[in-house]
């Protein structure tokens, strides 16, 4: 059974990715999918679980409707540097035209997907 607990705690904790992906891991999680529309992650365990999760982010600007990759490269580099929190990595991925990601934690990559599919593979840096 999906620990969700630890899940929820992760949301409310300022912790950096590389540490959420060891917690995560930890709990038997092997992916997840954020849903930047309805604002909603869905958590996939080893066992076949799976766990949605219901994303609290204040300010959320409009969807743009064009993928900016030179923007949303300059946005995922500052949260990897931990130049800004996840919240306002949201904001900026929103507003450069994401909308939704995956993070593939066995895979060690996150695919990050525009409107129009469009598409980014991340390789994790760590």
């Amino acid at each position: 059974m999906i620990n969700i607990q630890v899940i929820d705690e992760l949301s409310k904790l300022k912790i950096s990715f590389p540490e959420a992906v060891t917690q995560l891991t930890q709990i038997g999680i092997e992916r997840y999918y954020t849903d930047l529309v309805q604002m909603q992650k869905i958590y996939y365990s080893r066992e076949g679980e799976t766990y949605i999760h219901t994303m609290s982010i204040d300010n959320l600007p409009k969807m743009a409707v064009d993928f900016n990759r030179n923007k949303f490269l300059e946005i995922l580099r500052a949260v990897q540097r931990g130049s800004i929190d996840y919240p306002e990595f949201i904001r900026g991925i929103i507003s450069n035209g994401a909308a939704s990601y995956f993070v593939f934690i066995d895979g060690r990559q996150a695919i990050y997907m525009g409107r129009k599919g469009e598409t980014h593979a991340e390789k994790f840096p760590f």
